[in-house]
């Protein structure tokens, strides 16, 4: 049940980002800047909660890998900010459009891939 919910939310999060890029929302911007970090902290709490308590529910390693993923990126932010930070450059290299492929593609694939682990 909750990697139904944590499929679900991953597929709002895709469709959010596209959204907001539709309505011309600086996306690049928003991420890269330093006082937007406690909201990607907050951000990823519902990712964390709900990928843990489906590991709880189904041990499976899609599940450990999205768990490990947001834990791995929160103690990021926390500990070692200025390393995110210091992408900003060669994320100017890539573009903006490809920042912005990548988050939409790597939502979509986390949320297909537990809503078929909800439903092993």
């Amino acid at each position: 049940m909750f990697a139904f919910f944590l499929g679900c939310l991953y597929l709002i999060n895709a469709l959010a980002v596209l959204w907001l890029v539709k309505n011309k929302f600086n996306l690049f911007g928003f991420i890269y800047n330093k006082k937007n970090r406690s909201f990607f902290i907050i951000y990823d709490l519902p990712f964390m909660g709900l990928s843990l308590f489906a590991l709880l529910e189904k041990v499976h390693w899609i599940l450990i890998i999205l768990f490990l993923m947001h834990l791995l990126n929160s103690l990021g932010l926390i500990f070692r900010p200025t390393y995110f930070y210091q992408s900003l450059e060669e994320m100017k290299v890539i573009g903006e459009s490809s920042l912005i492929n990548y988050i939409t593609f790597m939502s979509t694939i986390a949320g297909l891939l537990s809503l078929y682990v909800s439903y092993l």
